[in-house]
């Protein structure tokens, strides 16, 4: 009998799998433009019997796209940093036999935060007025891709408004304080974008800078001259009343030659323009009249040692005064010391007096002097 050699085989007892329990990423949410570290981890897990796969293979196995193998799968090193949302999925394969084992599918879905637009500020506003109008402004925001929250601040003169935090800034009764420049930031978890900036213009009530006044003594036939001066954004219109009429002067001033009492009364002038009309303080004008003779003295006669007396009436703004005077036949003209009132007596009347010609000169604030007619005394 002899002895053979026996051929031999090995068998290998392959191990129980290892499924993992979960999957994470090292990142839930990336940004469209991401460039940075990304992997995924199939968590309890192990060997190289855990496949990954771009898709859901379980699902949809025809349209799944193969990765790589490994408890780990880095999309960054294989390039597949995704830019829109993206499902992935990972389960354990073994070949046992003619046929493939493996596990159910693990899936996991990266959220991609896209880009968003915006436009604006607008405001449905045209024209406004200081301490008169509400200003809103708003932003267009089309979030395309945008997953995460749309976040507002707006800004003015470049400083952060507080609590200014949505797509729509109200401002109310605006003032002067309030014009300047606002502009929205408008942010995501991926991108701020800073809108174009408006800049609040508002029209102005006019201001009076100078008001009308007058000299204290306007006399008959002098020229007046009313002026004023004003401020204020958007065109200006000016009207002049006088006693609560209009008058044909719509401009800054008005002249008036000669005045008379016709043009006694109170002005004033208004100034218009978008927001409203103010008007300037009231003058009121009294023009003061020379004085003028309504009643003559006339020619007395008188006995020596008797008395004499002339009379005049004058008219005019008072206070009227008098001063009476005597001329001899040489045209030459004396004051009569002490003699201020309308009423001239000589007593006792001598026969001098009847040498002179007598008159009075009638003045006030406005005339240096009016004469009234000259008279005599005739003596029996």
């Amino acid at each position: 009998c002899a002895i053979s050699v026996c051929d031999s085989v090995t068998i290998y007892i392959k191990d129980e799998p290892v499924i993992p329990d979960s999957v994470f990423a090292s990142v839930d949410l990336i940004c469209f433009n991401y460039s940075d570290e990304l992997f995924l981890v199939a968590e309890g897990g192990s060997g190289d019997s855990l496949v990954w796969y771009q898709g859901d293979v379980c699902a949809n196995p025809n349209d799944a796209i193969y990765l790589t193998t490994g408890d780990t799968l880095d999309l960054l090193a294989l390039g597949q940093i995704p830019n829109v949302q993206t499902t992935y999925s990972v389960r354990w394969e073994k070949y046992c036999g003619p046929e493939e084992s493996y596990s159910e599918c693990l899936t996991l879905d990266i959220l991609v935060d896209g880009s968003f637009s915006a436009t604006g500020p607008y405001t449905v506003h045209d024209g406004i007025c200081e301490g008169q109008d509400t200003v809103q402004y708003y932003v267009d925001v089309n979030e395309n891709q945008s997953i995460s929250e749309i976040n507002y601040q707006w800004l003015f003169n470049g400083a952060v408004i507080p609590d200014a935090i949505n797509d729509t800034l109200t401002l109310l009764n605006v003032m002067a304080a309030d014009t300047g420049s606002y502009r929205c930031e408008i942010s995501n978890a991926c991108e701020t974008i800073v809108t174009d900036s408006v800049v609040l213009q508002m029209t102005l009530l006019p201001q009076i800078l100078i008001h009308p006044s007058i000299e204290p003594l306007i006399c008959e036939g002098d020229s007046v001259l009313l002026t004023m001066q004003a401020e204020g954004s958007s065109a200006l219109y000016y009207q002049w009343f006088f006693n609560e009429e209009e008058m044909s002067y719509t401009d800054t001033s008005v002249f008036m030659y000669p005045v008379s009492f016709v043009n006694n009364g109170d002005y004033y002038c208004t100034v218009t323009n978008f927001c409203g009309m103010v008007s300037t303080d009231t003058v009121s004008i009294k023009v003061d009249t020379i004085p003028y003779v309504i009643e003559q003295p006339v020619d007395v006669t008188a006995c020596i040692n008797g008395v004499a007396e002339f009379n005049i009436l004058a008219n005019g703004t008072l206070p009227i005064v008098y001063q009476w005077y005597k001329i001899d036949v040489n045209n030459a003209s004396t004051e009569i010391l002490g003699e201020i009132d309308n009423s001239l007596i000589i007593a006792p009347v001598l026969e001098d007096d009847a040498n002179y010609g007598y008159f009075c000169m009638v003045s006030n604030q406005c005339s240096d002097g009016v004469s009234s007619d000259t008279v005599n005394i005739n003596i029996l």
